[in-house]
């Protein structure tokens, strides 16, 4: 499999582990390859007292144990875990789990915060960076600090919910040109009741991306955190089946897009085949003048006049009857 799709909880459980829990379950049973839990331990680190949301955030707020257990939680059902720590006491939860995280991903509004990218930096973990919202230089000096531990670079940002048309989805493509020896992928946000909360992944897949973050809800549309762009188990499974197509639609290596598939074989044999232009007795040569291309309902033929000349049939030939191996004798 040459695509990875996760799941983004965020802060969609509003600080209700079992809530959190059974999002683990939706991204289980679609076939999600991992899922994504944004580990905020000390608020007070992140988020100013006088922000408009602080109190709500407060109780958002899981605990060291809680976050350790549900990670051993997803860890046993074979999840992949995407961690996103908002302060450094996170990481050190993190770094104390008896099983590693898969990838640490570094929060857009942390892009700046030296001591938790110091944090992160020091676990010598393979990292994600959302690049939404970053210019190329930016890009390229985070690459440049994490050296080869970054290896995914993710298109797409939170916008309540985000218009590809700001998103400029065809930065994919160019991404994609300019830092080779990393993954490029797609952090969708569109709108839950869009189409295009399905079609921007295929377009994703086709522009390169190979990695995939999808928010998750239990229920599409009810009123909680980050709902504008949690899709449900439904169409979360439909965009696992959308990748896995696309998968089989775009080969990765050369040889395997190469290769006829059999409908292609099939069209390509439909092809002018060389056929008697005349009788032709048994012993004769196939000459310029007794035979020609046309169309004909066989499966094999020639279709090169040079692959015949200078050969001898070996049985009679009815006019327009095609040429075939078996009716050639021997070369003169």
């Amino acid at each position: 499999m040459n695509y990875f799709l996760y799941a983004e909880t965020a802060f969609h459980h509003e600080g209700d582990y079992e809530y959190l829990k059974s999002l683990v379950d939706i991204a289980v049973n679609v076939g999600c390859h991992g899922v994504k839990f944004q580990v905020l331990i000390n608020l007070d680190d992140f988020m100013s007292s006088r922000h408009s949301n602080y109190k709500k955030a407060k109780k958002w707020v899981l605990s060291g144990k809680q976050w350790k257990t549900i990670a051993k939680y997803a860890y046993s059902k074979q999840m992949k875990i995407i961690a996103m720590p908002c302060d450094v006491a996170a990481v050190k939860v993190l770094e104390s789990l008896l099983f590693p995280v898969d990838f640490y991903d570094i929060h857009s509004v942390s892009f700046y915060d030296s001591e938790l990218l110091e944090a992160v930096k020091a676990t010598n973990k393979p990292v994600i960076l959302g690049v939404g919202g970053r210019t190329l230089e930016e890009i390229i000096s985070a690459k440049e600090y994490f050296k080869d531990r970054l290896v995914i670079l993710m298109v797409g940002f939170q916008a309540y919910p985000s218009d590809l048309k700001d998103v400029k989805i065809q930065k994919i493509a160019i991404l994609k040109q300019l830092f080779p020896d990393c993954l490029i992928g797609y952090a969708d946000h569109t709108a839950y009741d869009s189409e295009y909360a399905i079609k921007s992944l295929e377009y994703a897949y086709i522009l390169g991306a190979r990695v995939f973050e999808k928010h998750i809800a239990s229920v599409e549309g009810v009123s909680r955190i980050d709902y504008e762009a949690a899709v449900g188990a439904e169409k979360l499974k439909e965009i696992e089946e959308k990748l896995e197509y696309l998968e089989k639609l775009f080969p990765e290596s050369l040889y395997e897009n190469l290769l006829f598939s059999n409908s292609e074989i099939k069209y390509r044999n439909r092809q002018k085949v060389l056929v008697a232009s005349e009788p032709i007795k048994a012993g004769e040569k196939f000459t310029v003048n007794n035979i020609s291309l046309k169309m004909a309902d066989i499966q094999e033929g020639y279709t090169n006049l040079d692959d015949i000349m200078g050969k001898v049939l070996k049985h009679d030939m009815l006019f327009d009857e095609p040429v075939t191996r078996e009716k050639i004798l021997s070369e003169d």
